[in-house]
Parts: C-alpha cells; structure tokens; sequence
C-alpha cells in the first residue's frame, strides 16, 4: 500500500511539473487577445479568493500592507489613463498576498515538502533547454554589446525572472543540503546545475542575491557542529571552484560581471548597474516635477514609464521604470504606496526576530535576497515570491 502511495505522489509530481513547464513556456504567448500569464495568474486568484473566502473570514497575516498596496492599483492616475492596465495590475499584485494567506493554511511538513517541490523544479525545468530539446520563446540577456550572443532563460518571459529564480532556488536548495535533511548527492547535483545556469543567463541580480543571502546562511552553520561546517565549506569551495572554471574561461562573462561593453564603461554611477544609477535619478527627477496628488497617490504605470523613458532620452530603447521596486512604487502609487511597502518589510523582519527555530536563517537568507530585488529590479516577480513566502509560513508555523 505504501509502495503504491509513493507511485501514485510521483505521477502526480511529475504531471504537476509538465503542466508548470508549459505554463511558464507559454506565458508570453496569446490565446486571442488574453496573454497566457494573464490566464493562468487570473485562474491561481479565482482559485485562491474561493479557498480563501469559503469560510467567511480571512486572516491577513503579515500581508495586510500588500493587500491594500495592491489596491492602489485602482486608485491612482493609471484608473483614468490606462483602466484596463489598472485592473491587470490589480489582480497580478493582490495574487502575491494571497499565495502567502494560502501558505498558512499547512502544516510545515507540507511547507516544506511543498517547498523544496518549487526549489527543485525551478532548476530542473532548464535542463531541456540546456540540452537544446526546447528553445526559449524570449530571448535570453542581449550579449551582443559583450562579444556574445543570448544569455539562458529557460522558461521565462525575461533573463532577470529567470535568473532571481535560479537564485531563490538555490538559497532554499543550497540550505536544506547543509542542515542535511535531504539527499546530499542528489540535491548536491542540483546545486552545481543550479549555479551553471544562473551563471549562463548573464545577469548580475540573481549573484548579487545568492552572495547577500549566502552570509547569514555561513554565519549560522558555521556556529553549528563540525559536520555541517564542513559541508557549509564544501559548498563555497564548489562555487568558488566553478566560479573560477567558468567565469576564468569565459571572457563575455568577465565582462558582463564587470560592466565592461564594447560600447562602454560601467565607471559612474549614472552608467552604474546596466544604466541603473541613471535610471534612478530621472525617476526622483520625475517625483519631484509631479503634482501633490501624484505624490501621495501616484501617477500610475503608464504615465510613469513614459516620462522616465523621455528623461533618459536616446539610451533607452523602450519605456521601462525605475527597476527599483521603491521608486517604482513611489511613482506608480505615491508616498501611500511606499509606506504600506515598508509597512510590510517591517511585518516581515518582526515576524523573522520573532521565530525561534532551524528556518529563522533560511528566512532572513530569503528576506535580504528579496531586499536585493526589490532594490535592483521589482517586488512582484512570483517565482520569487512563492518560495520567499513559503519560506516565511515554514518559519513562522514550526514550533520553537
């Protein structure tokens, strides 16, 4: 019976993979006028409103300031501009509250089961692209500019999805193989997969996340008995080594790390970071122009995009915000906006002091690789999201 228990939980997470394959495959693709994500993202929130709701009343948690953040979508200039934009932006970002409330409703052994299934298969889902049997649908990261060509994205509508995945994946990956609480060859394989594809997509923001959250992990095995400080050893000497493997033959590679193109030089901070540091200063430049409205409430997604795009001028091909996920709030939905988005940060790191137990390093692992996103790119990436506030639901329902 227990056999065919174990037969039956893997068909189901095998089907369950094949289907998360071609969701993320197809997403950038339409069905008539609705875009794949939009299809499936609207179908996950129906589905989470109904279980959420069925008994009448909903707990918050620590996403109350996301909930209302989310509902400044429809409360600010892009309502009036752009209405159809405004709901979309709506229901993308109430989704991300609403899988962290779900998250609650398990106990940690199906946190953690649940977990390391999203881990494990955010890694596993580049290998056929990897070996050529599926090619991306987007392009990867445009090396041209380096002496390359396209960087891996596996599944993904965009390089940095894919690569903050990767990194999240592997903070997760990467502690449950030092605490020693799953199989060390095979997750150990999983890691050196992991870390070659990061690698391979050519952007900075998943390393820099991997490196921020690797200190607080180091700190705390390194305090634990010997056993496990070896393994926390062995796993930087591995990163180090193919580090060095790949990046030292890899010239495209030095360089991109380096922000050194065939066109310029990273050496100031307006160039700083792909452009970032200019990018920055354009966005305070466009809050401070705007209306006192606008400023408390918000100028929305579309105005915003467009008048940075017109302060940068020529370098930029198309309108983009701020890639900063607190200047993009800032500007999308005001000084409210920002203040429920801290609000929120300060749930989070309360709730991390206030647990006790083996996942308090994992989460503040989790939550300084968010901070990292948040400052580099956006808040909302869902990948990200779903590990980061599973993390979270682990930590906070296993007991001291």
């Amino acid at each position: 019976m227990r056999n065919f228990s174990s037969a039956s939980s893997a068909i189901i997470t095998i089907l369950l993979s094949v289907v998360l394959l071609f969701l993320f495959h197809f997403e950038s693709l339409y069905l008539g006028p609705i875009k794949v994500s939009h299809l499936w993202k609207g179908s996950l929130l129906v589905y989470l409103l109904f279980v959420l709701l069925q008994k009448g009343k909903v707990k918050p948690y620590i996403y109350g300031p996301l909930i209302l953040l989310s509902i400044m979508q429809l409360v600010n200039v892009e309502l009036i501009n752009n209405p159809v934009n405004s709901v979309i932006l709506f229901a993308t970002a109430l989704i991300l509250p609403l899988i962290g409330m779900y998250a609650f409703k398990f106990s940690p052994k199906q946190l953690q089961k649940t977990l390391l299934f999203f881990s494990s298969f955010f890694i596993l889902c580049f290998i056929p692209y990897v070996l050529g049997l599926l090619t991306s649908l987007v392009e990867g990261y445009d090396l041209t500019i380096y002496g390359g060509e396209f960087g891996l994205v596996g599944p993904f509508q965009n390089p940095h999805t894919a690569s903050m995945t990767l990194a999240a994946s592997l903070i997760v990956i990467v502690y449950f193989w030092l605490l020693g609480t799953v199989n060390k060859a095979y997750f150990g394989a999983l890691i050196i997969f992991g870390f070659y594809c990061l690698l391979t997509t050519y952007v900075r923001t998943g390393l820099a996340m991997l490196l921020v959250a690797s200190i607080p992990m180091l700190t705390f095995f390194v305090k634990m008995k010997a056993g496990i400080f070896i393994r926390a050893v062995l796993v930087g000497a591995t990163f180090i080594y193919l580090a060095f493997l790949w990046v030292g033959n890899n010239p495209v590679l030095m360089d991109r790390i380096a922000g050194k193109s065939i066109h310029f030089s990273e050496n100031t901070f307006e160039s700083a970071g792909s452009g970032r540091g200019g990018l920055y200063l354009n966005a305070l430049e466009v809050y401070s122009e705007t209306s006192i409205i606008k400023k408390i409430i918000g100028m929305g997604t579309t105005e915003k995009v467009n008048r940075i795009h017109d302060k940068m001028e020529e370098s930029q091909d198309a309108p983009i915000g701020a890639h900063n996920a607190f200047l993009d709030i800032l500007l999308g939905t005001g000084g409210i906006g920002l203040l429920l988005f801290f609000i929120f940060l300060r749930n989070i790191y309360k709730l991390i002091n206030s647990s006790d137990n083996q996942y308090r390093t994992l989460g503040t692992s989790m939550f300084m690789a968010y901070l990292i996103m948040s400052f580099l790119q956006g808040y909302e990436r869902i990948t990200v999201c779903i590990l980061f506030f599973l993390t979270l639901a682990l930590m906070a329902k296993t007991k001291n």
